[in-house]
C-alpha cells in the first residue's frame, strides 16, 4: 500500500468532512451530521493506519515488540470516541422527536443532503477500490500472510546456562481447517465493513429523497427515525471490533485455539515429552498469536528429532511458539537440592541441643535474700567473717580466700569499690562507704586527708587487705543486706 494513496484519500476524505459539518448546521439535518461524524472516524482509521505501521516497526531494548499494539488500541480509542458522538447524535434526534409535534423539525435544502450522500457515497467507493475500504484493515487481519513465523527455544541443563536456538518456519500454501475458520471470519468481517462505511451516507441519501418525494406528518420525523437507524448499525456492526480489541489488550485466548486441546495434542503426539506445562497463548495483535510452554525432555538431543512435528503444530494452530526446554536432570537437582536444605536443617537443630551447655549447679553469685548459711551479725552488731566470705566470694572460693596473693587481692578488691561507686565519680565518699568509727583502714588509706577515698588510694595499699582483711574492708564499704 502506497502512503501517496493514503494521504490522497485523507485530503479527500477531510474535504467532504468539511462540507458534511457545515452543510449540517445549514440544513439542521442530524442524519447529515452523523455522516460528518462517521467520515471524522473514517479519517482517523486512516491517520492511524499511517501511524501503526510507522511505530510498530521500531523494535528497542524496550519495546521487544515494538509499537505493535498502537493500532489497537488507537483503534479502540477511535470506536469509542464514535460511541461518544452517536450518544450526542441520539440525544439531539430524541428532542427532534418530542418537538416535532409543536415545531417544524424538517430539515431544509433536502436536495443539498442528496448531492452531500452522493458524494460521500461516490468517495466510500473509490476508498473499497484503492485499499479495501476505510476500516477494512482493522477486520481482516487474522492470517499470517507469506511472513515466516519465528520460534525461539531454549535449552538448559543442570548447572549450565541456557542456550538459546532460534529457527525459522517457512510458510506453505496450505491452510487447514482453523485459518479456514478465521479466512471465513474474515469475509464476514469484510461485509460489516462495507456495510458500516455506507451506511450513513445512505441514510442522508435516504432522508432527503422522502422530504422531497413525500409530504406529511412523516417528514418530520424521518429526520429523527432514519437518524436512530443510521446510529444502530454504526454501534452495532463496530461492537465486535471494540469487543475483540479489548480482548487483545487483556490477553486474552484467541477463539480457534482451545488450550486443553493443544496440551493433549502435545502429549498424545510428542511422548518423548516428560512433562508440559505453563502453556499460555495470547495476542500479541490480530494476527500474531504467541505461546509460551514449559516443556521437560529427557534428552536434549530428542529435540532435533521432534522440532520438524512441533513446527508443522504451530503453523496449524498459527501461533510463534517460545519453548523453554529442560533436561530431567534440573528436576532431580531440585529435588536433591530440597533434601539438603532439610538435611541441613536437622543437623543445625542436633547442633543447637549439642551446643547448649548444661547447668553444673547454682551460680557463684547468689541473688537471694539468704546469701550465706552463716550468721550475719555477731554480738555487739559485729559483722561475722565467714559470712562475709562466703557472701562475697560463693561458698566454694571462700574457703581458700585467705590464701590470696597480693596481685589477686587487689584485683578483687578494685571490682568491690567498682560496684558500690553509686555516682560513678571514681571517688568514695562518707554516703558510699557507711564507714563506721572502728574500721580504721579508711583513715590509713586516705593519705591526703580529704575525707574521700579514691580508687588509686584503695589500691596502693592493698597489702592492708590481704587475705580475710580484704573481705573485712569490702564489708565497711557496703551492706550486704541491700545486695
Amino acid at each position: 500500500m502506497k502512503s501517496s494513496v493514503l494521504y490522497t484519500l485523507i485530503s479527500l476524505s477531510g474535504m467532504v468532512f468539511g462540507a458534511e459539518i457545515v452543510a449540517s448546521h445549514i440544513t439542521q439535518s442530524i442524519v447529515l451530521l452523523l455522516s460528518a461524524y462517521h467520515m471524522l472516524y473514517n479519517i482517523l482509521s486512516l491517520l492511524l493506519l499511517v501511524i501503526s505501521h510507522r511505530m510498530s516497526k521500531g523494535k528497542t531494548l524496550k519495546n521487544t515488540f515494538g509499537w505493535a499494539r498502537v493500532k489497537v488500541l488507537g483503534l479502540l480509542v477511535n470506536m469509542l470516541f464514535l460511541g461518544a458522538l452517536c450518544f450526542a447524535a441520539s440525544v439531539s434526534a430524541v428532542q427532534t422527536m418530542v418537538h416535532a409535534s409543536h415545531e417544524d423539525t424538517t430539515p431544509m435544502y433536502p436536495m443539498l443532503m442528496v448531492i452531500l450522500g452522493i458524494i460521500n457515497f461516490s468517495l466510500n467507493i473509490l476508498c473499497f477500490l484503492l485499499i479495501g475500504g476505510y476500516t477494512h484493515h482493522q477486520g481482516c487481519s487474522m492470517i499470517i500472510q507469506g511472513d515466516d513465523v519465528q520460534m525461539n527455544c531454549v535449552l538448559a541443563e543442570a548447572g549450565e546456562n541456557p542456550k538459546h536456538c532460534v529457527g525459522k518456519i517457512p510458510s506453505t500454501g496450505s491452510i487447514d481447517t482453523s485459518l479456514s475458520t478465521t479466512s471465513r471470519w474474515c469475509n464476514d468481517h469484510q461485509i460489516l465493513d462495507v456495510l458500516r462505511d455506507v451506511s450513513s451516507c445512505l441514510t442522508v441519501i435516504a432522508c432527503g429523497s422522502v422530504i422531497l418525494l413525500l409530504d406529511g406528518l412523516i417528514i418530520k420525523y424521518a429526520d429523527a427515525i432514519l437518524a436512530f437507524a443510521s446510529i444502530i448499525v454504526l454501534l452495532s456492526t463496530t461492537y465486535p471490533f471494540v469487543r475483540e480489541s479489548g480482548l487483545i489488550l487483556l490477553q486474552s485466548i484467541p477463539n480457534h485455539i482451545d488450550v486443553n486441546g493443544l496440551t493433549k495434542r502435545l502429549t498424545a503426539e510428542f511422548p518423548d515429552l516428560l512433562n508440559v506445562h505453563d502453556l499460555h497463548v495470547w495476542r500479541l495483535t490480530t494476527s500474531e498469536v504467541i505461546a509460551t510452554v514449559h516443556i521437560i525432555l529427557s534428552s536434549s538431543d530428542i529435540y532435533p528429532r521432534i522440532e520438524g512435528r512441533l513446527n508443522h503444530l504451530k503453523l496449524k494452530y498459527n501461533l510463534c511458539i517460545i519453548l523453554f526446554i529442560y533436561r530431567w536432570r534440573q528436576l532431580v537437582f531440585t529435588m536433591s537440592g530440597f533434601l539438603r536444605c532439610l538435611f541441613l536443617f536437622a543437623v543445625l537443630l542436633a547442633n543447637e541441643a549439642l551446643v547448649i551447655p548444661k547447668s553444673d549447679g547454682p551460680s557463684k553469685r547468689i541473688h537471694e535474700s539468704v546469701l550465706s548459711d552463716e550468721k550475719h551479725y555477731l554480738e555487739e552488731e559485729l559483722h561475722n567473717v565467714d559470712y562475709d566470705h562466703e557472701a562475697f566470694l560463693g561458698e566454694k572460693d571462700a574457703k581458700t580466700f585467705a590464701e590470696l596473693s597480693p596481685e589477686e587481692s587487689k584485683r578483687r578488691l578494685g571490682k568491690i569499690v567498682d560496684k558500690i561507686d553509686s555516682d560513678k565519680g571514681f571517688f568514695q565518699k562518707d554516703y558510699d562507704l557507711k564507714v563506721k568509727p572502728n574500721k580504721h583502714s579508711f583513715f590509713e588509706s586516705d593519705v591526703d586527708r580529704d575525707n574521700q577515698l579514691s580508687k588509686e588510694e584503695i589500691l596502693n595499699k592493698f597489702d592492708l587487705f590481704v587475705g580475710s582483711q580484704a573481705t573485712d574492708f569490702g564489708e565497711a564499704l557496703v551492706r550486704h543486706d541491700e545486695f
